[in-house]
């Protein structure tokens, strides 16, 4: 079990690991933010160019580019942060099937049926048999880490 920040609920061995599967949904919308974001800045530097504008407003346009694009790549940085971080709790379950499982379907965004062909088993035991297990096994691990953090704070 692992803190939530924001609302310092308690999550789920589930909820943690359903992080990082959305989590490339995220990025892939911050990085088309800042591709429209530079297809607009560019083409208000060309029009402006061509048609005589000012360079001061040419240039405010562009700062105001690059913040925007600063505040979008510190989100994905955060993004990735905490892919990272649930990798480095899959790598601590014991069982290989078991870690490949959540890698696979958690962290990849691969499907179950795409995760059961990838590991050769049926679709039925993974989704019924070692998904159950795999979940159980972090939850052990982010009991663990839970325990360890309140006595940290203690």
């Amino acid at each position: 079990m692992k803190k939530n920040k924001e609302s310092e609920k308690i999550m789920t061995a589930k909820e943690y690991l359903m992080r990082s599967r959305r989590i490339e949904g995220r990025i892939r919308s911050l990085k088309e933010a800042r591709t429209n974001a530079w297809t607009r800045a560019t083409s208000t530097v060309t029009s402006q160019s061509s048609g005589g504008g000012r360079s001061s407003d040419v240039s405010r346009k562009l700062e105001a580019y690059a913040l925007y694009t600063d505040k979008i790549d510190a989100a994905i940085a955060e993004l990735y942060n905490v892919k990272t971080e649930t990798i480095g709790a899959i790598s601590r379950v014991k069982d290989n099937n078991l870690a490949e499982l959540l890698m696979l379907y958690y962290v990849n965004g691969e499907t179950w049926e795409r995760v059961a062909a990838e590991m050769a088993y049926s679709y039925s035991h993974v989704v019924h048999v070692l998904h159950p297990r795999a979940l159980a096994a972090m939850e052990d691990i982010l009991r663990k880490d839970s325990t360890k953090a309140n006595i940290k704070a203690c």
